[in-house]
C-alpha cells in the first residue's frame, strides 16, 4: 500500500507539471502575457536598461539610409562655403601663395619707426592684399629664426641692414629711415625669391600676425581681376 501511494503521488506530480506547461504555453501571445512583458511596471533603472537594450537591438537590425542627391548637394555646398571662407581669411598658409612684398612707407609711433609692409597673396582665383606694421627688431627676430631653422638654404645676398647705436645715429631722421626702408625692402625681395626654402611656418608669422586687409580681388573667366566685397 505505501508503494502504491508513492506511485500515485509521482503520477500526480507529473500530471500537474504537464498541466502547468500547457497553461504557460497558452498564455504566450495572450493579453496577460503582453502585460507580463510591459516594462512600465518595472523600476526606473530597470526600465532604462531594458529600453536601452531594445534600442540597440533595433539599431543593429536597421538598414543604413542611402544618401540622396539632395544630401550630396548639401555637402558640396557646405564644402564650397568652407573653402571660400578659408580663402577669405587674411592669412598665408603656404609659401607658394606669396606673390609680392613691398615697404611703401614708414611711420614713427611713440618715437619708434614702424614700416608698413604690403603683402600680396594668391589663393586659387582670389588675390588678397594686406598690410602689417613692423619695427626693425621684428625683422631682426625673423632673421634669427631663418638662421636657426634653415641656415643651410640662406643665399648670400640675404643681408639684414646693420644695427646702429642710437647714441650716435638718429633712428628717426628722414635720411636714416629712408635708407633703412630701402634695405629692408631689398631683404624681403630676396626672401620672396627663395620663399620655398625660407618661408617656414615661424617665418610666415611675420607676414600674418595682426594683418589688416587692404583689398580682395577675384579672377573672372577672362583672367581679369576684379575687386570684390567680402560677405563672410
Amino acid at each position: 500500500a505505501p508503494g502504491d501511494m508513492k506511485e500515485g503521488a509521482s503520477s500526480g506530480g507529473a500530471a500537474a507539471a504537464a498541466a502547468g506547461a500547457v497553461e504557460a504555453a497558452a498564455k504566450v501571445g495572450s493579453p496577460t502575457a503582453a502585460a507580463d512583458n510591459d516594462i512600465s511596471s518595472l523600476p526606473y533603472a530597470a526600465r532604462s536598461r531594458t529600453a536601452s537594450t531594445e534600442a540597440k537591438g533595433k539599431k543593429k537590425r536597421g538598414h543604413r539610409r542611402m544618401m540622396s542627391k539632395d544630401d550630396n548637394d548639401t555637402i558640396e555646398s557646405m564644402e564650397r562655403k568652407g573653402n571660400a571662407e578659408e580663402e577669405a581669411e587674411v592669412v598665408m598658409r603656404l609659401p607658394q601663395e606669396l606673390k609680392s612684398i613691398s615697404i611703401p612707407e614708414s611711420q614713427v609711433i611713440e618715437g619708434v619707426v614702424h614700416y608698413h609692409i604690403v603683402v600680396t597673396v594668391r589663393k586659387g582665383r582670389r588675390q588678397q592684399r594686406w598690410s602689417v606694421l613692423r619695427r626693425f627688431r621684428d625683422f631682426d627676430s625673423m632673421n634669427t629664426t631663418i638662421w636657426a631653422q634653415v641656415s643651410s638654404k640662406i643665399p648670400g645676398d640675404l643681408v639684414l641692414p646693420p644695427k646702429y647705436v642710437k647714441l650716435f645715429f638718429s633712428h628717426t631722421s628722414e635720411t636714416f629711415v629712408e635708407q633703412r626702408r630701402c634695405k629692408l625692402e631689398q631683404y624681403l625681395k630676396v626672401l620672396l625669391g627663395r620663399k620655398d626654402d625660407l618661408l617656414v611656418p615661424d617665418v610666415m608669422k611675420f607676414f600674418n600676425t595682426d594683418a589688416e586687409l587692404i583689398d580682395t580681388m577675384v579672377e573672372d573667366a577672362n583672367g581679369k581681376l576684379t575687386h570684390i566685397i567680402e560677405d563672410f
